[in-house]
C-alpha cells in the first residue's frame, strides 16, 4: 500500500512540475540591453516621422518568442522585455537571437526597401542583461536622386545597404 501511495505521490508530483515549470520560466523571462546605430542610419531615422522600432527575440528554431514595439525611437536607446511582450508561452528553449527592425510601414517581419535592421553579436538567455544590437544594415539598393535645383548635386535616397 505505501509503494502505490508512494507511486500516485511521485506521479502527481511530476504533472505539476510538467504544468509549473514552464509557468515558472515566464515569470523569470527578462531581457535588458541596448541598441545603437550607425551615424548614416540615424540621420534617416531623424528625418522620418513615424518610425516604429521592433525588438524581436527568437528561439533556436528562429521562431519569435516576444516581441516589443518602440513609436519614434531615438537612437541609442535602452530597452527591457519582459513576460508581458511574450508572444509563445514556452519561452523556456533557450538561448535565443535578438533582432531589431526599424520601419514606417509598421510591419514587423516582413522587410521592404527602406527598412532598417540588426542581429545581436552573441546569443542570450534567459535573464541576459546589457544585451547589444547594433542597427547598420538597410533593405533595398541605394538609388541615385538628382531632382535638386544644381543637377551637378546628386546625393543617394537610400544612404546605406
Amino acid at each position: 500500500m505505501k509503494k502505490v501511495l508512494a507511486t500516485v505521490m511521485f506521479l502527481a508530483l511530476c504533472a505539476a512540475g510538467v504544468f509549473i515549470y514552464p509557468q515558472v520560466l515566464k515569470e523569470a523571462f527578462a531581457l535588458s540591453g541596448r541598441i545603437e546605430m550607425t551615424p548614416r542610419l540615424a540621420r534617416l531615422v531623424d528625418a522620418r516621422p513615424n518610425m516604429q522600432c521592433f525588438i524581436i527575440v527568437k528561439n533556436a528554431g528562429d521562431i519569435p518568442v516576444a516581441v516589443k514595439q518602440v513609436v519614434n525611437p531615438r537612437f541609442p536607446m535602452n530597452f527591457t522585455i519582459d513576460k508581458s511582450d511574450l508572444t509563445l508561452s514556452d519561452a523556456s528553449k533557450g538561448p535565443f537571437k535578438v533582432e531589431v527592425q526599424v520601419n514606417t510601414h509598421g510591419e514587423a517581419g516582413s522587410l521592404k526597401a527602406g527598412d532598417m535592421f540588426g542581429n545581436a553579436d552573441v546569443s542570450a538567455i534567459v535573464r541576459a542583461n546589457n544585451v547589444c544590437v547594433t542597427v547598420d544594415k538597410m533593405m533595398g539598393v541605394p538609388r541615385l536622386v538628382a531632382d535638386y535645383k544644381d543637377n551637378s548635386m546628386r546625393i543617394f535616397k537610400y544612404a546605406a545597404r
